[in-house]
């Protein structure tokens, strides 16, 4: 669809993405709203509820499915990108369909989309899926000069909260497919989870440029938004509108640092959790 054709990644060169990673239930969503609220395009096509970009969701999840994968299930994909000719061609495919076709227009918007077409520059943009955890590399390999915001949680908390959400899934009359895998409402695979996807990540503090990476905590963004916020546009080069600042900070509900309420549930559990190796590594539990 040449008509639909959006900015090249090599047009975007001098203007590549944020690419935000982190652990489902970890912050993303939170930080997604933020972001799009000081400005940054997160997507015009972002799904109600989870803030998630579709069309980059789609582009994921082709690289999942082509790896036999599942966000739940990412060792399959993991495993195929050790292989070049693999992530190789999951490039070609992710510059193929970006950036086109009705997902980019959706993506852009059309007041957007038309300003590109006509060759006008973007803004700082980004999306928002935790499956770009997984694809990170694909990403870095299409857009080498991306930056990226790399959100960390409390790997209790966040098993804590998926395991919440699989078990209200499951309890649905019609249970979408991403939450049909019964190991989803185990407590332990939950963490486990967490655990792969954090593991991950953190082989990129090395990998990545010190100056295109940016790591924050859940919990401090919660305790301390506008030092934090602050600091994550400052190192992603977008401007800062302190009217809408302070609007976003105001949308911070600082009460759910306090997960004391649910974490009861799993009291049995913890005490073995917390002494997890990656857990202590990243300073958890906190105090």
């Amino acid at each position: 669809m040449p008509f639909l054709q959006t900015p090249s990644p090599q047009r975007l060169g001098d203007h590549p993405p944020v690419i935000l990673v982190g652990m489902h239930r970890s912050g993303t969503s939170l930080l997604c709203r933020l972001l799009d609220g000081l400005g940054v395009h997160m997507g015009a096509d972002q799904g109600r509820i989870n803030a998630e970009s579709l069309h980059f969701r789609a582009i994921n999840e082709r690289a999942l499915r082509a790896a036999g994968a599942r966000w739940n299930d990412p060792g399959p994909l993991l495993d195929a990108l050790r292989d070049p000719a693999f992530a190789a061609g999951r490039a070609r495919d992710f510059r193929a369909h970006m950036l086109s076709g009705w997902g980019g227009l959706r993506y852009w918007g059309w007041p957007l989309w038309w300003r590109l077409r006509r060759g006008g520059s973007p803004p700082v943009w980004s999306w928002k899926d935790p499956r770009t955890s997984l694809t990170l590399a694909i990403w870095l390999d299409v857009f080498p000069q991306a930056q990226v915001v790399h959100i960390i949680r409390n790997g209790i908390d966040v098993a804590i909260s998926l395991h919440r959400r699989q078990l209200a899934q499951a309890r649905r009359w019609r249970t979408h497919p991403d939450h049909r895998d019964p190991r989803g409402r185990e407590f332990r695979f939950c963490f486990d989870l967490w655990e792969a996807y954090q593991a991950h990540l953190l082989t990129f503090r090395e990998t990545i440029p010190a100056a295109q990476y940016t790591e924050i905590r859940y919990e401090t963004l919660l305790r301390e938004p506008e030092a934090t916020l602050r600091h994550v546009l400052d190192r992603i080069g977008a401007p800062v509108d302190e009217a809408r600042l302070a609007a976003a900070i105001a949308t911070i509900n600082t009460g759910r640092l306090d997960n004391r309420t649910y974490a009861a549930a799993y009291q049995d559990a913890i005490p073995e959790l917390a002494e997890n190796s990656l857990m202590r590594a990243l300073g958890y539990p906190e105090g």
